[in-house]
């Protein structure tokens, strides 16, 4: 069920990512999204990269302060590990993602909406941004696909949900459709086309960067 990066933008042309409103700031001065991993390391608190983030946690990056979002829904009791990892070591692999959820050009997937939707209340900033561009800005980056929601696993009928390396795919290797696809993830940092545009909410009004 191996699928093309090319088709993928096609059926789903847009890419969301939720921000803090005090990210904003650095995203429109730097042009970039980095991984809370590196935003951590570079911060000088590489010790919190393996550490579960209860509620949100702010650092101070160069000049200015940068919000990262809490990890509450990912209960380690929900989780099946799989490529002999340990919690700590899914919090680390987690955190040197930065995630986006796909969708069309109204609004992301339903995962990306309840995403939201939990966030409403704290008035988060919404990047939108065309899926092609993102891919062709970022041509030397890898960019990998989840059929799950992988921070906030599940447990369903005494099922514990897998968590692990794998949970991400290449779309050559993925073993699951485009409509499976619940979030996207580049490694390490991502650097944003012109044509960002920021609302505040998953379905607008939107406005450049």
């Amino acid at each position: 069920m191996a699928f093309t990066v090319e088709d993928f933008c096609t059926a789903r042309p847009y890419l969301y990512h939720l921000t803090a409103p005090p990210n904003i700031d650095g995203i429109r001065k730097d042009g970039v999204l980095l991984s809370a991993a590196e935003i951590l390391r570079r911060s000088g608190r590489a010790d919190q990269i393996r550490r579960r983030r209860i509620g949100s946690l702010t650092v101070r990056l160069q000049d200015r302060d940068v919000v990262l979002r809490d990890q509450d829904p990912l209960h380690e009791g929900n989780i099946a590990f799989t490529d002999g990892m340990s919690f700590a070591d899914f919090l680390a692999f987690l955190n040197t993602h930065v995630f986006f959820w796909p969708g069309r050009e109204d609004c992301p997937n339903a995962y990306g909406l309840r995403h939201f939707a939990r966030y409403q209340a704290q008035n988060p900033v919404i990047l939108r941004l065309r899926s092609d561009d993102v891919v062709r800005r970022n041509a030397a980056k890898q960019l990998l696909f989840s059929k799950y929601n992988s921070g906030a696993p599940r447990c369903s009928h005494g099922q514990h949900s897998p968590r692990g390396r794998s949970v991400f795919s290449s779309a050559d290797s993925a073993r699951f459709r485009i409509g499976d696809v619940a979030e996207v993830v580049f490694v390490g940092r991502v650097a944003l086309p012109s044509t960002v545009e920021l609302g505040g909410s998953p379905r607008g009004p939107w406005t450049r960067v």
